[in-house]
């Protein structure tokens, strides 16, 4: 007799742990499926504002490019303007010499240009 009531005791301590497992089993799914949930929502925010800061970057480098041709301008004017009087004085102007300057205007004329100009 004693040995059922063992019998019993461990059946029913049995079931009762495989009942406490099979509940922490299904807390443990449903809150990993919450958590899943969540870190997808998260993600596909990441998604929505990479797209956007990559459009913006895309805009800034179009703005910034236009600025190409007018900075070149600028800097080939600083630096003739920054050459010493002397150096205007020592150059002799002659025909190879306005031939030079005629393809740098050309030449900086066509950098001023926009793209569409050019084509």
């Amino acid at each position: 007799m004693n040995q059922s009531k063992l019998l019993f005791y461990l059946a029913q301590v049995t079931t009762s742990v495989t009942m406490d497992t099979s509940r922490n089993l299904d807390t443990f799914y449903e809150e990993r499926s919450n958590q899943l949930e969540e870190v997808k929502a998260g993600l596909e925010r990441l998604k929505v504002n990479m797209n956007a800061m990559v459009r913006n970057m895309e805009t800034m480098n179009a703005i910034g490019s236009q600025f190409g041709a007018s900075a070149h301008l600028w800097t080939s004017f600083h630096k003739t303007i920054s050459r010493p009087p002397s150096t205007f004085e020592q150059q002799p102007i002659n025909q190879s010499a306005k031939d030079a300057s005629s393809s740098l205007a050309r030449d900086l004329d066509e950098r001023s240009m926009g793209e569409e100009e050019r084509l």
